[in-house]
Protein backbone atom coordinates (compact mmCIF):
# COMPACT_ATOMS: atom_id res chain seq x y z
CA UNK A 1 0.00 0.00 0.00
CA UNK A 2 2.95 2.43 1.05
CA UNK A 3 4.74 1.31 -2.68
CA UNK A 4 0.87 2.37 -4.37
CA UNK A 5 0.85 5.83 -2.44
CA UNK A 6 4.59 6.24 -2.96
CA UNK A 7 4.10 5.59 -6.81
CA UNK A 8 1.44 7.62 -6.79
CA UNK A 9 2.57 10.80 -5.33
CA UNK A 10 5.93 10.15 -7.69
CA UNK A 11 3.45 10.22 -11.06
CA UNK A 12 1.64 13.35 -8.79
CA UNK A 13 4.85 15.32 -8.55
CA UNK A 14 5.71 14.39 -12.65
CA UNK A 15 2.69 15.92 -13.62
CA UNK A 16 2.86 18.96 -12.00
CA UNK A 17 6.12 19.70 -13.20
CA UNK A 18 4.93 18.80 -17.02
CA UNK A 19 2.28 21.34 -16.25
CA UNK A 20 4.50 24.31 -15.05
CA UNK A 21 6.90 23.80 -17.88
CA UNK A 22 4.24 25.26 -20.70
CA UNK A 23 3.55 28.20 -18.63
CA UNK A 24 6.38 29.31 -17.93
CA UNK A 25 6.99 28.99 -21.81
CA UNK A 26 3.87 30.40 -22.29
CA UNK A 27 4.91 33.58 -20.39
CA UNK A 28 8.15 33.84 -22.42
CA UNK A 29 5.46 33.39 -25.57
CA UNK A 30 3.49 36.55 -24.54
CA UNK A 31 6.48 38.76 -25.79
CA UNK A 32 5.87 39.07 -29.92
CA UNK A 33 6.75 40.59 -32.53
CA UNK A 34 4.50 41.99 -35.78
CA UNK A 35 6.54 40.77 -38.26
CA UNK A 36 5.62 43.14 -41.73
CA UNK A 37 8.00 41.80 -44.50
CA UNK A 38 10.80 39.54 -45.29
CA UNK A 39 12.92 39.98 -48.20
CA UNK A 40 15.71 37.37 -49.61
CA UNK A 41 18.83 40.09 -49.25
CA UNK A 42 19.97 42.41 -46.34
CA UNK A 43 19.82 45.54 -48.48
CA UNK A 44 16.08 45.54 -49.48
CA UNK A 45 15.53 44.54 -46.02
CA UNK A 46 16.86 47.52 -44.83
CA UNK A 47 15.53 50.02 -47.20
CA UNK A 48 11.93 48.40 -46.18
CA UNK A 49 12.93 49.20 -42.84
CA UNK A 50 13.96 52.73 -43.57
CA UNK A 51 10.86 53.32 -45.43
CA UNK A 52 8.67 51.89 -42.62
CA UNK A 53 10.42 53.79 -39.72
CA UNK A 54 9.14 56.96 -41.19
CA UNK A 55 5.62 55.83 -40.31
CA UNK A 56 6.43 54.05 -37.93
CA UNK A 57 7.45 53.72 -34.30
CA UNK A 58 9.24 49.95 -32.80
CA UNK A 59 10.61 49.30 -36.41
CA UNK A 60 13.03 46.40 -36.20
CA UNK A 61 15.16 44.58 -38.84
CA UNK A 62 16.46 40.65 -37.85
CA UNK A 63 18.12 38.16 -39.74
CA UNK A 64 15.56 35.25 -40.45
CA UNK A 65 16.32 31.59 -41.26
CA UNK A 66 17.02 30.58 -44.55
CA UNK A 67 19.50 33.62 -45.03
CA UNK A 68 16.08 36.00 -45.34
CA UNK A 69 16.08 39.18 -43.17
CA UNK A 70 12.40 40.07 -41.67
CA UNK A 71 11.45 43.69 -40.70
CA UNK A 72 8.85 43.38 -37.65
CA UNK A 73 7.76 46.09 -35.39
CA UNK A 74 7.59 45.96 -31.34
CA UNK A 75 8.39 43.61 -29.12
CA UNK A 76 4.90 43.88 -27.47
CA UNK A 77 2.84 42.27 -25.24
CA UNK A 78 0.33 39.61 -26.98
CA UNK A 79 -2.74 41.53 -26.43
CA UNK A 80 -1.28 44.73 -27.40
CA UNK A 81 0.38 43.46 -30.46
CA UNK A 82 -2.77 41.86 -31.68
CA UNK A 83 -4.55 45.37 -31.24
CA UNK A 84 -1.73 47.08 -33.18
CA UNK A 85 -1.87 44.50 -35.96
CA UNK A 86 -5.76 45.42 -36.42
CA UNK A 87 -5.01 49.04 -36.27
CA UNK A 88 -2.40 49.21 -38.33
CA UNK A 89 -3.99 46.58 -40.96
CA UNK A 90 -6.93 48.85 -41.35
CA UNK A 91 -5.13 51.81 -42.09
CA UNK A 92 -3.02 50.36 -44.73
CA UNK A 93 -0.13 51.31 -42.70
CA UNK A 94 1.24 47.72 -43.05
CA UNK A 95 0.23 44.28 -45.61
CA UNK A 96 -2.54 42.63 -45.08
CA UNK A 97 -0.49 39.40 -44.52
CA UNK A 98 1.32 40.94 -41.84
CA UNK A 99 1.20 38.28 -38.68
CA UNK A 100 2.63 37.79 -34.78
CA UNK A 101 5.75 36.26 -34.68
CA UNK A 102 7.87 34.79 -31.42
CA UNK A 103 11.09 35.93 -30.61
CA UNK A 104 12.53 32.69 -31.32
CA UNK A 105 12.29 33.27 -34.72
CA UNK A 106 14.68 35.83 -35.39
CA UNK A 107 18.70 35.99 -35.34
CA UNK A 108 20.90 38.68 -35.08
CA UNK A 109 19.27 42.31 -35.27
CA UNK A 110 20.49 44.89 -38.27
CA UNK A 111 18.35 47.60 -38.02
CA UNK A 112 18.11 50.06 -36.42
CA UNK A 113 22.14 49.67 -36.94
CA UNK A 114 23.96 48.86 -33.55
CA UNK A 115 20.88 48.23 -31.62
CA UNK A 116 19.59 44.37 -29.64
CA UNK A 117 16.47 44.58 -28.62
CA UNK A 118 15.85 41.25 -28.91
CA UNK A 119 16.40 40.82 -25.43
CA UNK A 120 14.98 43.87 -23.81
CA UNK A 121 11.31 42.90 -23.16
CA UNK A 122 8.01 44.11 -23.99
CA UNK A 123 7.61 47.75 -24.81
CA UNK A 124 4.04 49.53 -24.68
CA UNK A 125 2.33 50.36 -28.01
CA UNK A 126 2.68 53.05 -30.08
CA UNK A 127 0.30 55.77 -28.51
CA UNK A 128 -3.15 56.78 -30.66
CA UNK A 129 -2.67 60.27 -32.52
CA UNK A 130 -4.37 63.47 -30.02
CA UNK A 131 -7.81 63.97 -30.93
CA UNK A 132 -7.74 67.13 -32.69
CA UNK A 133 -10.89 68.59 -31.10
CA UNK A 134 -9.87 68.19 -27.77
CA UNK A 135 -8.15 71.04 -26.37
CA UNK A 136 -5.48 71.64 -23.31
CA UNK A 137 -7.46 73.21 -21.65
CA UNK A 138 -9.92 71.50 -18.96
CA UNK A 139 -13.38 72.04 -18.05
CA UNK A 140 -14.40 72.74 -14.87
CA UNK A 141 -15.44 68.57 -14.19
CA UNK A 142 -11.67 68.09 -15.21
CA UNK A 143 -12.28 66.45 -18.30
CA UNK A 144 -10.55 67.92 -21.74
CA UNK A 145 -12.90 70.61 -23.18
CA UNK A 146 -14.58 69.48 -26.44
CA UNK A 147 -14.88 71.87 -29.31
CA UNK A 148 -16.73 71.23 -32.28
CA UNK A 149 -14.54 72.54 -35.51
CA UNK A 150 -15.47 71.60 -39.02
CA UNK A 151 -11.98 69.92 -40.70
CA UNK A 152 -10.32 72.36 -43.15
CA UNK A 153 -10.81 71.53 -46.61
CA UNK A 154 -7.67 69.70 -48.38
CA UNK A 155 -5.55 71.90 -50.49
CA UNK A 156 -5.13 70.80 -53.87
CA UNK A 157 -2.07 71.68 -56.03
CA UNK A 158 -2.44 72.51 -59.66
CA UNK A 159 0.29 69.90 -61.55
CA UNK A 160 2.20 73.15 -62.18
CA UNK A 161 2.63 73.61 -58.65
CA UNK A 162 3.26 69.75 -57.66
CA UNK A 163 5.61 69.17 -60.20
CA UNK A 164 7.60 72.62 -58.74
CA UNK A 165 7.46 71.04 -55.37
CA UNK A 166 8.57 67.88 -56.70
CA UNK A 167 11.95 69.71 -57.81
CA UNK A 168 13.01 71.29 -54.54
CA UNK A 169 13.32 67.71 -53.35
CA UNK A 170 16.52 66.11 -53.08
CA UNK A 171 16.66 63.07 -54.71
CA UNK A 172 16.75 60.75 -50.97
CA UNK A 173 13.65 62.80 -50.38
CA UNK A 174 12.21 62.03 -53.82
CA UNK A 175 13.06 58.20 -53.36
CA UNK A 176 11.66 57.78 -49.56
CA UNK A 177 8.43 59.69 -51.01
CA UNK A 178 8.18 57.17 -54.03
CA UNK A 179 9.09 54.05 -51.58
CA UNK A 180 6.12 55.19 -49.58
CA UNK A 181 3.61 55.48 -51.97
CA UNK A 182 4.80 52.31 -53.92
CA UNK A 183 4.37 50.65 -50.56
CA UNK A 184 0.80 52.48 -50.16
CA UNK A 185 -0.20 51.14 -53.62
CA UNK A 186 -0.40 54.93 -55.19
CA UNK A 187 2.79 54.61 -57.07
CA UNK A 188 3.73 51.77 -59.63
CA UNK A 189 7.00 53.19 -61.86
CA UNK A 190 10.56 53.00 -60.86
CA UNK A 191 12.31 53.88 -58.10
CA UNK A 192 14.23 56.58 -59.56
Amino acid sequence: MLRKVMALTGVLFVMALGLAVPASAQSADDVVWIQIEARPSLAAATDRAKAYSTLLEDVNGFGLAGNWYGVALGPYRRSDAEQVLRAYRSDGLIPDDSFIQFTSAFRQQFWPVGANVLGRGMIDPPVAAPDPTITPEQSEGGQPAQITQQPAAPVDETPAQARATERALSEAERKTLQTALQWAGFYNAAID
